[in-house]
């Protein structure tokens, strides 16, 4: 395949890949399971490429590649095997050895959840790099030099001598109030985020705790299945 056909590639996962919603039964997390095993096996061919010509990448590039991969092979080999065993002894009672609960489920994919949140930022700074043909992406900073050039009168563009006579030139209009307005509006949105990252991280800690007694549960039982 020819190397400009990467640019084509999307590297995206889909943000309800990482729902916890106590809606789903055990068809539900059935067909979540699917959609992301399938999302995350062709981000993983897309990877094991990309890595296959990483002299033609940025070592930064490289680098978020390599993190990225070896993060979704964590999951798929440990967690989310866990998740499709219990997950089958859900839906399979009848052979199964022991019950897994619904409960079970939700706070099991509670575990699937957190890492794929990670996984996702790792495939958001590969698909940064992929937009902007595979460099490194910049921070761009907005200084008071790209502010648009109607906030300042046309007096301000005269020179500052005149005739050899110093002349006093007008203070740009309105920039004080932009600034105080957008640094306001900035400050909102800041202390939104925090709130939000605040009640999630409270979610993901007592969703963490039952899943670690569901985890706690089922050794107990099998320790005592195993003593008859």
């Amino acid at each position: 395949m020819n190397w400009f056909n990467y640019r084509n590639w999307i590297f995206f996962l889909d943000r309800k890949f990482s729902s916890t919603s106590l809606s789903l039964d055990g068809e539900g997390y059935k067909k979540l399971v699917e959609d992301v095993l399938k999302l995350l096996q062709t981000h993983l061919e897309k990877t094991t490429n990309l890595l296959q010509n990483q002299d033609l990448l940025p070592e930064e590039v490289s680098e978020s590649v390599r993190v990225a991969v070896g993060r979704t092979e964590l999951l798929l080999k440990k967690r989310m095997a866990q998740f499709t065993k219990q997950l089958h002894s859900h839906l399979n009672p009848a052979t199964a050895d022991k019950l897994t609960t619904l409960n079970d489920l939700h706070g099991l994919w509670t575990l699937v959840d957190i890492q794929l949140a990670d996984i996702r930022n790792c495939f958001e700074q590969v698909e940064k790099s992929r937009l902007i043909g595979w460099q490194t992406p910049r921070q761009t900073l907005t200084t008071a030099a790209s502010m648009p050039s109607l906030l300042l009168p046309p007096t301000s563009r005269r020179p500052s001598t005149e005739n050899g006579h110093k002349v006093l030139l007008p203070k740009p209009l309105g920039l004080k109030n932009v600034d105080s307005a957008a640094n306001k509006e900035k400050e909102l949105q800041r202390k939104a985020v925090i709130e939000a990252k605040r009640q999630e991280l409270n979610r993901q800690r007592r969703a963490l705790i039952d899943a670690k007694r569901a985890e706690l549960n089922n050794q107990k039982e099998e320790l005592v299945i195993d003593k008859e």
